[in-house]
């Protein structure tokens, strides 16, 4: 949605000129959802890559954990990998 948002931005701006009613972000607030969108990237991508293909090896969802880790600057990480 933040990313829509952000494509969108120009329409939206001409279309609450045109029709009134929307409060438009201000230039600051769509910075902010540019920088959001750009750190959440990552975590929608290795979302899409694992539930592509449910039958991926444990190692796999290690190495994507262990780049989410990296990302964040986070040290330590627990996590269940469930399998059917």
């Amino acid at each position: 949605m933040l990313q829509r948002l952000s494509e969108q931005r120009k329409a939206l701006s001409l279309y609450s000129v045109e029709h009134g009613g929307i409060v438009m972000l201000t230039k600051t607030e769509l910075e902010v959802v540019d920088r959001v969108c750009a750190i959440l990237k990552p975590f929608y991508d290795a979302t899409l890559e694992i539930s592509r293909d449910m039958d991926m090896s444990h190692n796999y969802y290690y190495y994507q954990v262990q780049e989410l880790m990296y990302i964040t600057g986070r040290l330590q990480c627990c996590f269940i990998v469930f399998t059917l």
